[in-house]
């Protein structure tokens, strides 16, 4: 069922393109242009050697190129104009951040060790990889970027009220007194990328809808 999987989600795809367009040749040409520079490649010679490593011609690379132009076309027509309430409700998991924590047993130590980086007695990743007593104590205390949906809900509420920088005093958290500091909040916002990102996010949800149907009467 693995294999059937994969050759009948791109089966449902092809299904979905069969009434959109073919992409215009300066379409596919911004395109080429956007993959070669995304992946980093300096010329045309370094082009041909990606794909000679990939065992693909530039015709079958140029030719997935179009599918995934026709698919996001797909996905913007069928949901552009959802996006703005579908940014909403996952900007949650979008927002990243990144920050610094110490986790300790004792609330008398956790706030020792606060007030001795606060007072700039140590810094924060020494007494971090000296103190701590989670997997972060090896990284100097830092975690992420992570979605700012990943860290525990008290946490994660805690680190979104946040400016950068802030450490707070020790909190307590199911049996852990915790010393947090803020290292940085990315906040995103609907650009073109992100925009691409949901759209397709949104189409695969209609793939993985009709391919639970297909697994549903295949058992």
């Amino acid at each position: 069922w693995g294999l059937m999987k994969r050759v009948r989600r791109e089966e449902i795809i092809d299904e979905l393109l069969a009434l959109t367009k073919e992409p215009e040749d300066s379409r596919i040409e911004e395109l080429r242009t956007e993959q070669v520079q995304q992946m980093r490649l300096k010329g045309e010679e370094d082009l041909k050697a990606w794909l000679k490593l990939e065992g693909l011609s530039e015709e079958e690379w140029l030719l997935s190129l179009k599918r995934q132009a026709r698919w996001l076309e797909w996905c913007e027509g069928e949901y552009g104009d959802d996006l703005e309430e579908y940014f909403k409700a996952r900007k949650k998991q979008l927002d990243t951040v990144s920050y610094s924590i110490i986790r300790v047993k004792e609330e008398a130590l956790a706030l020792e060790l606060y007030l001795r980086i606060k007072e700039r007695e140590s810094s924060f990743e020494e007494i971090a990889e000296k103190y701590s007593e989670g997997p972060e104590r090896k990284y100097g205390g830092k975690v992420g970027p992570v979605p700012l949906s990943k860290p525990h809900p008290q946490l994660a509420n805690l680190l979104q009220i946040s400016e950068e920088g802030r450490l707070w005093p020790p909190k307590e958290l199911e049996g852990w007194w915790l010393v947090i500091r803020v290292n940085k909040i990315v906040d995103t916002v609907l650009d073109t990328r992100t925009s691409k990102r949901l759209l397709l996010e949104m189409g695969e949800k209609e793939v993985h809808r009709q391919l639970a149907e297909a697994n549903e009467r295949f058992n």
